[in-house]
């Protein structure tokens, strides 16, 4: 899956955005049909069209780069409807006479030909047709028909005697065709078009699959508009950023308040998050026509419109909101950039239709998947070209199977915690070590897989659908990288060999009582005395602190200098040195995974610094990014959704709200899965992903808490049953069935997920930064 712009899309994005601007700048008051003619002669309307129609013969992925840099003016243009869905069907079903006549017409910008359809889908004609000796009578009306006021003739769809669809080259001036024109809230203008008895001959009628042609370009149109959504949404965020840094209200600008702060970091995650959906879409959705599958290429185009006319959608209505009066007037464009949108969702389906889209396409494939006529890897194909990749798949299939014992995955499916109980993550840790697999980031001179980002998604993803325990990140996702990363030799051949075995567990003390998200306030002390510090203190949240063996925690070494953040370091502590106590805290779950740990004159090596004194506020945030953005998480997500889903009751999903639900969750985890795609992508260009890892963190904990959410409502009255023993892998047997018995103490523990690893306004904050400043 590639989300990298080839140099040619480069070339066209740059300068379709410098025409944009000028368009903008020059305020020349030019109308959508010159600029019609100015993208004509760019070569722009001709990308996409057959060569040997004098067109490119350019792909999708090139007409997602104009159409986003269209959206950021907005300009508005018949591009979607005449370009990506009349001359698409024209090139599949047209005649070869319709596209020698049309084609070359509608590059050069002589012509314009735009669909006349009723509804998103083009589904339920509002026009007949009927046989009439050699030709055909169409009747009926099409009441709004976009662009069509400006049209030479229109792609009009009639239903014939049978109920099936057929569609006509209707030139203007037709007999029996009355035009009636109209304004339309994007200003590009639209028409109704009334047939009252029209007779048109039989080579009119496009010969080929019009059902097929039609359905195909609907769905790359509605993956196009998404990318002139995402154009849209950027342009209003960086406007909204701009006024915000500018106006002032009560002596400060508006980018002072938290609270907006936090509004445009929302903004932003909405933008980056279309943006990762547009582009996997793109790629789904061309290698789903080369499989000839209809059904994945609706689902990527269901999906991405869902998602995307959402997020456009609150993105504008904040934008006008932060903008305050001037929001709401014709001075700003944010007003304009709303009316396009709301023209886009009119066209190419809102996100509230698109989700109903969604869940029907759903169900068929889930019922394909049951029936055995599809498998999952048909489904679901890997958004990887990597050689060797579908190989290494089959590898770890095998593996899983063989390995992982039934067992494990019953406790790890009735697993309530963050974490996996220990002696279950253990065992699971000490198979992969075994097969030296357990340490898939880890770089092969430390004892790690050195695979490359491909093998290690398929190796994530693949352990969540076989629901596999997850392993405990403290010490081979966090420990561990510091280690390598700023330890010395001698900590490196000690430490990183008993991470990899299992033979340390580790635990973190960062958080303090009274310190909340406040990190560097931390008040724990280490006194230098010879070659020992001697720490006094507390930490709180300590997960699994009752089970671990080592603990890496932050520490002041030095006075508070003119930032808190000065005079913090970093250690690695024995649990079981004198003058340290746990205190258990049990969770509103009823888990014990979280406790105090107090030290009373707890005396800990030197040796057992990481990097300089003082250098521990370093190490942290280094250390952050990888609890915060280092885990593959929408597998895992997505098995949490599917064992969700068996816990719904017989006939419940006849309930459209209910498959709405599930559709909005899936959409999201879509969502979440590209933006770790497209992170992965920059991560092989070496590229860094900017405040990525926070974005990744705040909507994977709020999407699993949506899925708990929604599990609670599931349970309905059993949603009154509690089970005090934990771990419930214990138990044979309870009171539920054990798909039932997790959900609500997950739903409760789930509660920590915003929390936990940085709140999330503190990931908010950090993406308002580099955001707004």
């Amino acid at each position: 899956m590639n989300f990298q712009l080839t140099d040619e899309q480069i070339l066209l994005r740059d300068s379709a955005n410098r025409w944009v601007s000028d368009q903008i700048s020059t305020a020349s008051g030019a109308g959508w049909k010159e600029r019609w003619q100015a993208m004509a002669g760019f070569g722009w309307l001709g990308m996409t069209l057959p060569v040997e129609q004098d067109g490119l013969g350019q792909g999708l992925a090139d007409a997602c780069v104009l159409c986003e840099a269209l959206g950021a003016g907005p300009i508005a243009t018949p591009y979607l409807p005449a370009v990506l869905i009349a001359a698409d069907v024209l090139a599949s079903a047209g005649s070869q006479v319709q596209r020698g006549r049309w084609l070359p017409a509608l590059g050069d910008g002589s012509a314009l030909l735009v669909p006349a359809l009723s509804g998103p889908q083009g589904d339920a004609p509002a026009v007949h047709a009927r046989r009439v000796g050699q030709g055909w009578q169409l009747s009926g009306e099409h009441r709004v028909v976009p662009a069509g006021d400006a049209a030479d003739a229109w792609l009009v769809g009639a239903a014939d005697p049978d109920g099936q669809l057929q569609l006509f080259l209707v030139p203007r001036g037709s007999a029996g065709l009355k035009v009636t024109a109209m304004a339309s809230v994007d200003g590009l203008g639209a028409c109704a078009l009334r047939f009252e008895g029209a007779t048109l001959e039989d080579e009119s009628r496009l010969p080929g699959d019009v059902a097929v042609a039609l359905a195909r370009a609907r769905d790359r149109a509605a993956v196009a508009a998404c990318a002139e959504a995402v154009g849209a949404m950027q342009a209003m965020l960086q406007a909204t950023v701009a006024y915000t840094r500018t106006r002032e209200q009560f002596g400060k600008p508006l980018s002072a308040n938290q609270v907006l702060r936090h509004r445009m970091a929302d903004m932003a995650v909405a933008v980056e998050e279309s943006r990762s959906l547009t582009l996997g879409s793109i790629d789904r959705l061309e290698r789903a026509e080369r499989e000839g599958d209809a059904a994945g290429r609706a689902l990527a185009a269901a999906i991405a419109r869902a998602k995307v006319a959402a997020a456009a959608r609150k993105v504008a209505e904040d934008a006008i909101q932060l903008h305050g009066g001037m929001g709401v007037t014709e001075e700003l464009n944010m007003g304009r950039y709303l009316r396009r949108l709301l023209a886009i969702d009119a066209v190419h389906g809102g996100a509230e239709s698109q989700l109903r889209r969604h869940a029907v396409l759903r169900a068929q494939v889930r019922a394909d998947l049951a029936a055995g006529r599809a498998l999952p890897g048909e489904v679901e194909p890997l958004p990887f070209d990597e050689p060797g990749l579908d190989a290494f798949r089959d590898e770890v299939r095998t593996f899983l199977l063989q390995e992982l014992d039934p067992d494990l995955v019953r406790a790890a499916r009735l697993n309530t915690s963050v974490f996996s109980d220990k002696d279950i993550g253990l065992r699971w840790h000490r198979k992969l070590h075994q097969r030296g697999w357990v340490a898939p980031a880890w770089p092969q001179e430390h004892g790690g897989t050195g695979w490359s980002l491909a093998r290690r998604w398929v190796f994530e993803t693949e352990c969540a659908v076989a629901g596999a325990p997850g392993l405990s990140p403290l010490g081979l996702r966090m420990a561990g990288p510091v280690i390598m990363h700023f330890g010395t030799p001698e900590q490196k051949a000690h430490y990183l060999p008993r991470i990899l075995a299992g033979d340390d567990y580790w635990c973190q003390g960062y958080s303090e009582p009274g310190s909340g998200s406040d990190l560097a306030s931390l008040k724990t002390r280490a006194v230098r005395d010879g070659d020992h510090y001697v720490v006094n203190g507390s930490k709180i949240w300590t997960t699994h602190a009752h089970l671990a063996n080592r603990m890496f925690a932050l520490v002041r070494t030095g006075e508070t200098g003119a930032r808190k953040q000065e005079g913090i370091s970093f250690l690695l502590i024995d649990m079981a040195s004198p003058g340290i106590t746990v205190r258990p805290i049990r969770s509103a779950s009823g888990d014990h995974e979280v406790n105090q740990v107090f030290f009373d004159d707890v005396r800990v090596p030197v040796s057992c610094r990481v990097g300089e004194e003082g250098q521990g506020w370093t190490i942290a945030k280094y250390l952050l990014e990888f609890e915060r953005g280092g885990a593959i998480s929408a597998g895992r997500l997505r098995a949490a959704l599917e064992r969700l889903e068996r816990v719904i009751p017989e006939g419940a999903l006849d309930d459209p709200d209910l498959s709405i639900a599930l559709s909005a969750i899936e959409v999201d985890i879509r969502a979440l899965e590209m933006t770790e795609l497209r992170v992965m992508s920059s991560l092989r260009l070496g590229q860094n992903p900017g405040s990525v890892s926070s974005l990744l963190k705040l909507r994977w904990s709020e999407i699993h808490q949506s899925i708990t959410r929604l599990g609670v409502r599931l349970l309905g009255p059993e949603a009154l049953v509690w089970e005090d023993i934990r771990p419930l892998h214990l138990a044979e047997e309870g009171p539920l069935a054990d798909d039932a018995r997790p959900v609500l103490a997950g739903y409760l523990n789930a509660r920590a997920y915003t929390i936990f690893g940085g709140t999330s306004e503190i990931q908010r904050e950090i993406i308002a930064r580099e955001t707004v400043g």
